[in-house]
């Protein structure tokens, strides 16, 4: 028989936006429930940011003191890594961050921590372990994990991604990077500062492809410093074992035989959706109605139950002119913008004299929107809607 609990506020995902959100909100008084099925911190804390950049400042280490008689310092022997000793500062690093997110959260009174995978059984209930959590507010934050690419021979070899490459215990000979994002460039830069051999393969024109060209032009010469070999325009194909590591091939090209593989080329989030699951949502007429949720792409319109008004506007573009969500107090109204406006995203919600609660006080609130720009639907001349200052 499973426990149910009500709480003025679920959050599902204890990472590094999940965990402050619960903790203020436990601070504020809310009833919360914060749904974690591995270790608080999340990819940021265990997995990301502070392990790598841990890292990185080793390797950053071992590249100054290579470069020690730039600077007249006489370094005797041979640098460099011992690769276990790098991996436990790392750890130690992040145990203690991690303790200390471990006491706020026992610290807070009026937050629960309930460690398990969370399942939504409908809008507003969430099965986690043996227990059914009810809030009327469920806030997401999964994190994401590693794509893998399609590419032959991959289920085949072994490889790295961003999480086993934390944990290695010796510097590759020759390491192949398969994506020039931003992970990608990070441990190419980090292993080749440990004393690897690395090769980037990127499949668009230019690494960091979400930068500025002249970013990507900066990086791409301080590898050629470094010593980093960049194949941009270039996709893995295959992988295939070999005797003594693995060769990455492309196109037609005979392909490079390499120690090691880490595939960085992307991250998905970490949401699995049933193609039979089927919950309510209000639309923004206030009518309720059925939807049922697949794994294609995002539906157009907000999903949510229950008795409040949608507070949400879809983020997907229309073909025609969008409609906005405007909240009241007690309705949920749909509202068009002025003629010939096109703006690039959704219009942020208005709440109009809503009346809020928190920990028993009523607040009102009086917030009106304008718009700012061109009223034409020209591509690169649209308008936007901003919040007037001091509103």
């Amino acid at each position: 028989m499973t426990d149910t609990n009500t709480y003025d506020l679920i959050v599902l995902g204890g990472g590094m936006s999940g965990l402050p959100v619960a903790l203020k909100s436990a601070h504020h008084g809310l009833e919360t429930a914060l749904v974690e099925r591995d270790l608080l911190g999340g990819t940021c804390l265990n997995r990301g940011c502070i392990p790598t950049k841990t890292m990185i400042r080793s390797a950053e280490v071992a590249h100054l003191a290579r470069r020690a008689d730039e600077f007249g310092v006489t370094i005797d022997g041979e640098i460099g890594t011992d690769m276990e000793a790098v991996v436990e500062r790392q750890q130690r690093v992040v145990e203690s961050i991690r303790e200390g997110a471990y006491s706020n959260v026992e610290d807070a009174d009026e937050l629960d921590l309930i460690e398990g995978r969370g399942v939504f059984e409908s809008a507003t209930e969430l099965a986690a372990g043996d227990r059914t959590l009810t809030a009327d507010r469920i806030v997401l934050n999964t994190g994401a994990r590693p794509v893998e690419p399609p590419i032959d021979g991959l289920d085949e070899v072994d490889t790295l991604d961003s999480t086993s490459a934390l944990e290695a215990s010796d510097v590759p000979e020759h390491l192949a990077v398969v994506g020039g994002g931003y992970v990608g460039c990070e441990f190419a830069q980090m292993y080749a500062r440990f004393g690897a051999d690395v090769t980037v393969f990127q499949r668009g024109d230019r690494l960091l492809p979400a930068e500025d060209p002249d970013v990507s032009d900066v990086i791409e010469d301080a590898f050629e410093v470094e010593g980093i070999d960049v194949q941009t325009g270039t996709a893995v194909e295959a992988l295939e074992s070999t005797s003594s590591g693995v060769r990455a091939t492309s196109g037609d090209a005979d392909g490079i035989e390499v120690s090691h593989v880490l595939v960085a080329a992307g991250r998905r989030a970490n949401t699995t959706v049933s193609a039979s699951k089927t919950l309510a949502w209000r639309s923004t007429t206030g009518v309720s109605s059925r939807s049922t949720i697949s794994s294609g792409p995002r539906p157009t319109r907000s999903m949510r139950s229950g008795t409040s008004p949608a507070r949400r506007c879809s983020r997907t573009r229309p073909a025609t002119t969008p409609t906005f969500c405007t909240v009241t107090s007690s309705t949920a109204k749909r509202s068009t913008p002025p003629s010939g406006s096109f703006p690039t995203r959704c219009s942020p919600i208005r709440r109009s004299a809503a009346s809020v609660s928190l920990n028993g006080k009523q607040k009102s609130r009086d917030t009106t929107w304008r718009s700012v720009g061109a009223t034409t639907p020209n591509r690169g001349n649209r308008k936007r809607w901003v919040k007037p200052k001091g509103s």
